[in-house]
């Protein structure tokens, strides 16, 4: 369960745009990642749904909304500027704007008398303005590997028989437990690097104060497994001894 959680994804924001066959379409270039502290100029396209000619503010007016990660309306322009050379809407947003990183959203729509069109998206404000998903899929091949290893050394502990001397088998069963124990303490610090690296900052405090006792119910159930390993080998001693039956192999 632990695994699946650290593979968790927040899957990118769904641009949404009017429908119809009625009304404008707005086009816009792809605005899915931005630097941070850094001034941007978004520009916008506007298109007749019915015929698809281009539009211009004579017949129409654009408004921008932005919002930031925490839902506040943090930049609104409600007539944008139309740059006749270029044929397009362009609005400057300054660099103060996108002075945190995480999450935005922003939606823009343009309408007259008759008709009117919208469209709506998200971005991410990141360091260099690239998409910093981080790829986690090398360390949770290795977790998987490591679980295997960890189920493997469980079941040799319960079933595994690898000698005719019962102590031996005892020592080498034991000490499979022992050795998936300390794996398994290992493998929940590696989980909690991979949560942290996939900026999985939310469960990462729960985990770790259950690896935390994870941990240390690891190294209890680790050391009463030795002692319990040299008391049973006393006994098994004293039992051939007392047992005292030629040709027994104990």
């Amino acid at each position: 369960m632990l695994v699946l959680l650290s593979v968790s994804v927040i899957a990118p924001g769904t641009v949404i745009t009017n429908v119809g066959v009625l009304g404008y379409q707005i086009e816009t270039t792809p605005y899915d990642y931005m630097i941070l502290g850094q001034n941007f100029t978004a520009n916008f396209h506007v298109y007749n749904l019915s015929d698809g000619s281009p539009l211009n503010n004579n017949s129409i007016n654009c408004e921008l909304h932005i919002y930031d990660h925490y839902g506040s309306h943090i930049f609104k322009d409600d007539s944008l500027p139309y740059i006749l050379g270029d044929g397009e809407w362009e609005v400057f947003i300054p660099s103060n704007n996108f002075s945190v990183l995480g999450t935005y959203s922003w939606i823009v729509f343009c309408n007259s008398s008759s008709y009117g069109g919208f469209r709506s998206s998200q971005f991410e404000i990141t360091p260099d303005g690239y998409d910093n998903t981080p790829d986690t899929s090398p360390s949770l091949a290795v977790l998987f590997f490591m679980l295997f290893i960890i189920i493997g050394l469980f079941i040799l502990g319960f079933v595994g028989k690898f000698n005719r001397f019962e102590i031996v088998n005892l020592c080498i069963r034991r000490g499979c437990f022992v050795v998936a124990i300390m794996i398994s303490m290992y493998t929940s610090t590696l989980l909690l690097n991979v949560m942290n690296y996939a900026n999985m900052y939310i469960l990462s405090k729960e985990m770790i104060f259950l690896m935390t006792w994870i941990g240390w119910a690891g190294y209890v159930a680790a050391a009463y497994l030795v002692i319990k390993t040299l008391f049973d080998i006393v006994s098994l001693r004293k039992k051939g001894k007392e047992n005292k039956v030629y040709g027994e192999v104990i």
